[in-house]
């Protein structure tokens, strides 16, 4: 495989959810609970469209990547390269018309470690070796990630949004009045 621009291929994938989106909100849709404990766990067509369409996208241009979906689950996850997807995070406030919610996508590459400790072990092909070999995906840290720069992103739009509205920065009961009006 060549060079690939993966900046601009997210950019592609981050535009076509935007387009299977768009059209659905703050509209009236359908709203399915998918969770199985009880808690509400919400899912709408626009979910459903923007990861299938940005699944499409990637399985046109790398065949050979895996997938790990929020809403339709994970296919060859054992590739080297698998895009984890969330097309709407934030689906009770996309549901509600608030437009705090976005699309998170990653890319994670298999990562391969080996632990080998000279004085303790003798090596990882020995039958009685302490020595660790990992072949794990960083797919934990991936959502990590995802979730601390969502944060960042809330908190950014939320003092935009109190800075529009006249907060000076002072005080909390100054924020939930600027808010308010």
């Amino acid at each position: 495989m060549g060079a690939v621009d993966f900046a601009a291929f997210v950019d592609e994938l981050a535009t076509v959810a935007g387009e299977a989106i768009l059209p659905f909100f703050r509209t009236t849709l359908g709203v399915e609970n998918k969770s199985k404990s009880g808690v509400f766990d919400p899912v709408t067509a626009a979910d459903r469209a923007a990861e299938q369409a940005m699944r499409t996208v990637i399985r046109k241009a790398f065949p050979q990547h895996g997938i790990v979906g929020e809403e339709f689950g994970s296919e060859r996850e054992d590739a080297e390269y698998v895009w984890v997807l969330d097309p709407i995070d934030g689906t009770k406030s996309f549901i509600a018309g608030f437009p705090i919610w976005g699309t998170l996508i990653a890319m994670t590459v298999l990562l391969v470690a080996l632990l080998v400790i000279p004085f303790v072990d003798r090596g990882p092909n020995e039958p009685d070796s302490t020595a660790a070999a990992l072949n794990w995906r960083k797919r934990g840290w991936a959502f990590l990630a995802m979730g601390v720069f969502w944060v960042v992103m809330i908190v950014g739009v939320i003092q935009n949004a109190l800075a529009e509205a006249g907060w000076d920065g002072e005080s909390c009961e100054d924020a939930i009045e600027a808010w308010a009006c």
